[in-house]
């Protein structure tokens, strides 16, 4: 009895181990960013998701989410190895080696092509799929060595937006004027995430090694402690973003045609998640000292920024369609929460 408890135990915790494994790998935590895009880019043109165009995104979007994070963990690993956050990596600590991880991400690409045309995609789609692909491998090549870190935060930005027109474009070659706010919020969004919380999150580490980043860009340092100081143009940058993403969301909330009541269904999330968002990222210029709660608020702030995007279309998506951009959303936030609490670890 004793030997077949503790083989069960064994097996339980190898288990929990491997899924761990795998959720540090391909950033489990971030995939919710990931696979929202095509799926509300789908949303935005059909103003409708079936389930097969739901399986489509999914998997798609999860490809596109392996290839894009596991070549960027590639990429970074001499940073990474000096990162504390970045610790408990598969990769840092060796449990997955170099070549597998190159061997799963340039297995992505093809995968997610093969996918696309065998669920007969338009031509305009493909083409929108492959610009993402190719935004990252060049972001992810170059986004730390680029003498001008904006230009590749906007490269970044590109390929999410294109990850949007594959949504988009899957079923129709024409936009519908909610797109164009969505790829505009998307793009705002990105540039915010990866030049400000991204940089601010990682500077010392960044900058002793001699990465080149927006924020290092535009002149900030850490302090003596575990905070950062940020400059009056780096503070500036982020606040014009935050304003540039309100207004485009507002937009975006009055270009569709809802139904009266469907209207305030998505008013009311929008606008109150605009607002926390925007009084988080104020929160942040109080927590600069300390990186532990700099971190955390980043993560609140990038959660409830992401949250507008689907407050837009779930008050016109059928039940089985909103439960699915639901749990796209909040799974992968429980997930990290459970893992490392509100600390954006990975």
């Amino acid at each position: 009895m004793a030997q077949a408890a503790h083989a069960i135990s064994r097996t339980w915790r190898w288990l929990i181990g491997y899924c761990e494994r795998i959720y540090l790998f391909i950033r489990i935590s971030t995939i919710g960013f990931t696979l929202l895009l095509p799926l509300l880019g789908a949303a935005s043109g059909q103003h409708a998701l079936t389930n097969g165009t739901m399986l489509l995104m999914i998997f798609v979007g999860l490809a596109f989410h392996i290839f894009a994070y596991v070549l960027n963990d590639i990429v970074d690993l001499r940073l990474d190895l000096t990162e504390p956050l970045r610790a408990d990596s598969p990769l840092v600590q060796g449990k997955i080696t170099r070549r597998r991880a190159l061997w799963l991400a340039f297995s992505q690409p093809p995968l997610a092509f093969a996918i696309a045309y065998l669920a007969g995609v338009t031509l305009e789609a493909l083409y929108a799929l492959g610009a993402a692909f190719l935004s990252l491998a060049a972001y992810n090549l170059y986004g730390k060595r680029c003498p001008l870190p904006p230009l590749t935060d906007f490269v970044q930005a590109v390929g999410w937006c294109a990850l949007v027109l594959f949504g988009a474009f899957a079923s129709s070659p024409m936009l519908n004027a909610d797109s164009t706010w969505l790829l505009a919020y998307v793009f705002v969004y990105v540039l915010l995430i990866n030049g400000i919380h991204g940089g601010v999150r990682d500077l010392a580490n960044d900058l002793e090694h001699h990465a080149r980043t927006t924020a290092i860009w535009l002149g900030a340092r850490p302090t003596h402690g575990s905070g950062a100081k940020l400059t009056v143009w780096l503070t500036a940058y982020g606040f014009v973003l935050q304003g540039a993403m309100v207004t485009f969301a507002v937009m975006g909330l009055d270009s569709l045609n809802y139904a009266n009541p469907d209207y305030w269904l998505a008013a009311v999330p929008v606008y109150a998640g605009l607002t926390a968002s925007t009084l988080m990222l104020l929160g942040l210029l109080v927590l600069l000292r300390d990186r532990r709660k700099l971190v955390a608020m980043g993560a609140s702030h990038t959660f409830v920024s992401l949250a507008v995007l689907p407050a837009l279309y779930l008050p016109m998506l059928g039940p089985t369609a909103a439960t699915t951009v639901l749990a796209v959303f909040c799974l992968p936030a429980i997930a990290m929460y459970l893992y490392n609490g509100s600390h954006w670890c990975l």
